[in-house]
């Protein structure tokens, strides 16, 4: 019989997968280096390397990325697909910023005490 996998060891598992492999167990990452969510399961389920005698399911993996404190991963395309969010030693790119022309006049807010070490 199989127990509950360990919330601390899948984190640690999922973060060495989506941030060092270039293909985690195999999968194709995207742009972002993201994977299909249900391939990850099935993946990690059949080399059993996380831990012997314990499978994964989805709500393992979205218990892991809802309790994270440093919000290690993120769920993107409707929660069908999941990445690290920083950490990478493999080439990804950034999916939190993309090209973009900035607007013709930019604002800085700051205090009235630093405005003069600013204007300088």
């Amino acid at each position: 019989m199989s127990s509950k996998i360990n919330n601390t060891r899948l984190s640690k598992y999922l973060s060495y997968l989506l941030r060092h492999c270039e293909k985690p167990l195999g999968l194709e990452r995207d742009a972002v280096g993201g994977v299909d969510l249900l391939e990850l399961v099935q993946a990690i389920n059949a080399s059993n390397e996380h831990e012997a005698d314990v499978n994964v399911d989805v709500e393992d993996i979205l218990e892991v990325v809802a309790t994270n404190n440093k919000s290690r991963f993120a769920l993107y395309c409707n929660d069908t697909r999941i990445r690290a969010c920083q950490g990478h030693t493999v080439e990804v790119a950034d999916a939190a910023f993309s090209e973009a022309v900035p607007p013709p006049q930019l604002f800085h807010g700051t205090s009235v005490y630093a405005l003069e070490s600013i204007s300088s």
